[in-house]
């Protein structure tokens, strides 16, 4: 044999040792863009937390503007002072009531895939309203920020029902009853009023 045969089987072999411990997505033949496993990865939330979370964000939300209320116009929420008014409208820790919820939803039957890609719109949802608010300066006092505030709630509310119009009903049902459950738990004392 010669010497440029013997050395091409023996790189052939080595290259072909080299790629037999390599998976899919390693070696020289590897494909470039391969296919993820149907695995949640360790990342995304579960349909429980996902839950829990879209529970806490329906009840946080209604805060957006009330805190502003409070601090710019008492009067709007019939305080005698801005102190009066937070101290009787102040939000429940958002952690706190998400583990809360996270805690009650323990024993409670998990959703299914159609319930699952429901929460995650929902989430979606609710990072955009929170954007909304973000992207607003509260710094002054104007009942056009105010009114601005109002508007991010109104969309998240308009698209909730959106969302809620095409949910299949058994989705709708187990919110419904998911949402019954964690208000008649001891969640609600988390709340000041």
């Amino acid at each position: 044999m010669s010497r440029k045969l013997i050395l091409l089987l023996t790189l052939t072999l080595i290259l072909s040792a080299l790629h037999l411990g390599c998976g899919d997505a390693e070696g020289p033949t590897a494909d470039p863009d391969p296919t993820p496993d149907s695995d949640p990865t360790p990342d995304e939330p579960t349909t429980t937390e996902l839950l829990a979370e879209a529970f806490t964000n329906v009840q946080l939300t209604y805060f957006a503007d009330t805190t502003y209320l409070c601090e710019c116009y008492p009067e709007d929420m019939e305080a005698e002072s801005t102190a009066a008014c937070l101290e009787e409208n102040t939000p429940p820790d958002a952690d706190e009531l998400y583990g809360c919820f996270l805690d009650q939803l323990t024993d409670h039957p998990e959703g299914d895939q159609a319930v699952h890609d429901f929460l995650v719109q929902v989430d979606e949802l609710f990072d955009r309203h929170d954007a909304c608010v973000s992207a607003i300066d509260t710094s002054s006092c104007s009942r056009d920020i105010l009114a601005s505030i109002q508007s991010c709630g109104t969309t998240a509310g308009e698209e909730l029902n959106a969302l809620n119009d095409t949910a299949p009903e058994a989705v709708l049902t187990y919110m419904d009853d998911t949402g019954e459950m964690l208000f008649a738990s001891s969640c609600r004392n988390l709340f000041s009023n």
